[in-house]
């Protein structure tokens, strides 16, 4: 059974659900042994709560992104208007996206064959990966 807590996704009956990192972990490991090949290129939509700081959890912002697997690429409407280019979106604790130089993962999409295939030394790994934030 997976390990839910209350949190801010909002389900039908009312209540809240919460994924945690055991149970993103497990869906990863199975998403990388099911033997689908995502291309470096291929582009990838992303829509996210993003919770720009610990003040801010309450009224997360929704953002809507696309990139490549490789994250060399990036694009986003911004005022109306489809931007595509080497740069991201980061959301600042005040709400506002700016535009940024592409910052890589201390993951690479290069290196995701090498992952580990057990959930619990995934989530040991990613306890010990640094989190790059990007600069306001």
């Amino acid at each position: 059974m997976e390990d839910l807590t209350p949190a801010s996704s909002p389900l039908p009956s009312g209540r809240r659900l919460c994924v945690t990192v055991t149970t993103l972990a497990r869906q990863a490991a199975v998403a990388a042994l099911s033997g689908r090949v995502v291309g470096a290129s291929q582009w990838i939509y992303r829509n996210a709560a993003v919770v720009a700081a610990p003040s801010n959890a309450a009224s997360p912002v929704h953002i809507e992104r696309w990139a490549t697997a490789d994250n060399s690429l990036a694009a986003a409407y911004v005022d109306g208007r489809l931007e595509v280019g080497a740069w991201m979106w980061p959301v600042t604790p005040s709400g506002i996206g700016r535009r940024r130089p592409i910052i890589q993962p201390a993951v690479s999409y290069a290196s995701l064959t090498l992952l580990p295939d057990r959930p619990r030394a995934i989530v040991d790994l990613l306890g010990q990966t640094p989190v790059t934030r990007a600069p306001e």
